[in-house]
């Protein structure tokens, strides 16, 4: 009975699919949505960061075929919609070449707005908490958003390291922060002495183990 207002960061497409049965291609509109939250600091200053998405105590992001696939449970921690085929109760979406299509375009349209997102600053560490890890039990049809998010930190600049710039997760070293801010980056290099020892540089570090975040850069 009350009011309430929430924000998101949305991204959309429009994709071309090939009907299987008769080889014809359909024009279908894929969309994601991530949970914002407004932050205001000691001087006023209003800023946004990505949370993942919370229907009360639970996390739980919505699958939608233009209206909410009541009984699909994706595991992730933010909407995706398409115009997947679902069951005569629209509730759960099947299991067709045609979905899996589809979701391999919402996967590459996740992959995209990672981009868009670090160039709006809003890529920082808590935002890795959003991103599905290796521990989350995800849907089978859904692990390969999973697998394409993880290639991506490993191969782009998009994990944050320690000084807030960004790297490729493959050339980064994990440790404690006493351990980190007793070797700088200089140091490390030396001590890597291999191929890769110009790239090595400290990752950020999580707030704390096990969390959602350090489960990412885990994965």
């Amino acid at each position: 009975q009350e009011e309430s207002i929430s924000n998101w960061l949305h991204f959309y497409k429009d994709v071309i699919v090939i009907n299987t049965d008769d080889g014809k291609e359909q024009i279908f509109r894929v969309a994601i949505a991530y949970q914002l939250e407004q932050i205001i600091d000691k001087n006023k200053t209003e800023t946004w960061k990505i949370v993942p998405v919370s229907n009360g105590q639970v996390s739980k992001g919505q699958v939608s075929i233009y209206f909410p696939a009541e009984k699909e449970k994706s595991g992730l921690r933010f909407h995706i919609h398409a115009p997947f085929a679902s069951t005569v109760a629209r509730d759960v979406v099947r299991s067709c070449d045609e979905n899996d299509k589809l979701l391999d375009h919402i996967a590459d349209l996740i992959v995209e707005s990672l981009e868009l997102i670090k160039s709006q600053g809003l890529l920082t560490l808590e935002f890795l908490a959003v991103l599905p890890n290796n521990t989350d039990e995800l849907g089978d049809f859904y692990k390969p958003i999973r697998e394409k998010i993880i290639h991506q930190f490993k191969y782009r600049l998009l994990t944050p390291t320690k000084y807030g710039d960004y790297s490729s997760a493959r050339f980064l070293y994990q440790s404690s922060p006493t351990i980190s801010n007793l070797i700088s980056n200089k140091d490390l290099k030396l001590l890597i002495n291999d191929e890769y020892a110009e790239h090595a540089d400290w990752v950020a570090n999580a707030r704390q183990r096990n969390s959602r975040e350090d489960k990412f850069l885990d994965s």
